[in-house]
């Protein structure tokens, strides 16, 4: 208690002391204007205040620097994000602008496939596969008002595809190659051998070929025109591997179908059953 009593007594009398010296200060500094000369007691009041506020003024222009450089990181924080944003947008337009080229491709090998057909054409668009037989049937656009009827053949610009087995009004169900019921006679081109096509999932086995050494993988398989369905001359695919059947009585040849399954967009139903001449490999 008595010394918070004589510390308060202590402020009055520091507080009367610098008012005196603002006082005098003053004073003197009237009077250096009009002598034009400084005194000693603003020389000393100079040498205590100067390097203070040196020390003021530093810490100002730092801390301005700091936070210009802080607002200059921040700015290209933003134009950093703003490009990287303007990157993934061109990114995604030019996937966009290759899918568009890549589908032009496409359907301009198709019309040019269509013009050379001896065979009237009704071109369609894949809309639907089954997810439970992905290989071995899909639906398309184009129905009994189009024209098209139950057994009718469907190929693109590579080769068979299949034959329509379900029509609707506006789609049909067309049943692949792919598909272990369905069977097309077929003909080995190089060696003129002849077999029943099935399908295996993503690939044929070509069975019921006599048995011939001359036959080699990478033979083209085509349609042979026996029956009724199919007609003769449509590309079905490469021999990739050759073996005897179980009774020992057959050749089976493995066949990879020159048609695209997992990227099958457009097709062309067949009107007729004629001919189709020979196909480039």
């Amino acid at each position: 208690m008595k010394y918070s009593s004589k510390r308060n007594k202590r402020f009055p009398g520091i507080f009367l002391l610098l008012i005196i010296l603002s006082l005098v200060i003053v004073f003197y500094q009237n009077r250096d204007i009009e002598s034009g000369e400084s005194n000693s007691v603003e020389n000393i009041f100079s040498y205590i205040t100067i390097p203070l506020q040196k020390m003021i003024n530093t810490g100002e222009n730092k801390l301005s620097l700091i936070l210009s450089s802080f607002q200059k990181n921040k700015d290209l924080a933003e134009e950093n994000n703003k490009l990287k944003d303007h990157v993934l947008l061109l990114q995604r337009e030019n996937e966009t602008l290759k899918g568009y080229r890549e589908e032009n491709n496409r359907l301009r090998d198709m019309l040019n496939f269509k013009a050379i057909l001896p065979i009237e054409t009704i071109a369609a668009q894949v809309i639907g596969r089954e997810p439970n037989s992905w290989f071995q049937s899909i639906t398309i656009d184009k129905g009994s008002i189009d024209g098209i009827k139950k057994n009718m053949i469907v190929i693109d610009n590579n080769g068979l595809i299949g034959r329509v087995m379900v029509v609707a009004s506006r789609s049909s169900k067309v049943i692949l190659i792919l598909d272990n019921e369905s069977a097309v006679p077929a003909i080995i081109r190089e060696t003129r051998s002849s077999g029943i096509l099935y399908g295996i999932g993503q690939k044929c086995e070509m069975k019921y070929i006599i048995p011939d050494k001359n036959i080699k993988t990478g033979y083209t398989v085509e349609t042979s025109g026996l029956g009724r369905i199919y007609p003769k001359g449509i590309k079905i695919g490469h021999i990739t591997n050759l073996y005897r059947s179980s009774d020992k009585l057959f050749q089976t040849a493995e066949i990879t179908p020159s048609a695209q399954f997992n990227s099958l967009e457009n097709v062309l139903i067949l009107k007729d059953n004629k001919e189709i001449p020979e196909q480039e490999n």
